[in-house]
């Protein structure tokens, strides 16, 4: 029995942890031929909550530090059968609910850094955050509005205009043994604006910055 408990509640917790949308690549950081900025401005620094759960993303002058928890409900038996292994796993106690025990887990992750070779720039009132990957980039983009509400914004594969596409990318995932399809953009300026004007081409979510 205990040893089908674990898989399944490791699966759960390691399932639960993968939020990642799938993005575009692009060929140049963008915007394409704007001046990077060595920092972040002062007034993005902070940190911010999830309006919708738990997460939420800490920015410091080089850095976007992002924190998701994820809340497990398990047995007594389940619990006292794996104390050991969870608190390898940094997953703690918080407390009884009837006869289960609730579980928390924190997973942080930087998910950009000046440091490393990735790139912020300063365009048109937004923030583009771009994240080295291989020889490509991720982008988002960022806004702050009334410095409260921080606007994230990522292009979505699926419905971006083929014409601005240089080339697909085929990859295949071990994990689940699955083909997935990337799309590698170089846009000008203009046509970077022009795909974020169209609000089926992007994810939205929005942070609500802390006092």
């Amino acid at each position: 029995m205990n040893k089908i408990i674990l898989p399944l509640l490791l699966f759960f917790i390691f399932s639960c942890g993968e939020k990642k949308l799938e993005e575009l690549v692009f060929v140049h950081s963008q915007p394409f031929k704007i001046k990077n900025i060595p920092s972040f401005p002062k007034k993005y620094q902070g940190k911010y909550g999830s309006l919708n759960d738990s997460s939420h993303w800490l920015i410091t002058k080089n850095q976007i530090i992002s924190h998701d928890i994820n809340y497990i409900l398990v047995s007594k038996i389940e619990y006292d059968t794996l104390k050991e292994v969870l608190k390898k796993l940094n997953i703690t106690k918080e407390g009884n609910i009837h006869d289960s025990i609730l579980l928390k887990q924190t997973f942080i992750d930087t998910i950009f850094n000046l440091k490393r070779g990735d790139l912020l720039k300063k365009y048109n009132g937004y923030l583009f955050v771009n994240t080295k990957s291989f020889e490509s980039w991720t982008v988002k983009r960022l806004k702050l509005r009334k410095n409260k509400f921080l606007t994230i914004e990522v292009l979505v594969p699926q419905t971006v205009d083929s014409t601005y596409v240089v080339e697909e990318i085929s990859d295949t995932t071990q994990i689940e043994n699955n083909t997935s399809s990337f799309y590698l953009l170089n846009p000008n300026k203009k046509d970077l604006m022009n795909l974020f004007k169209n609000h089926n081409q992007y994810y939205s979510r929005i942070l609500l910055k802390n006092k």
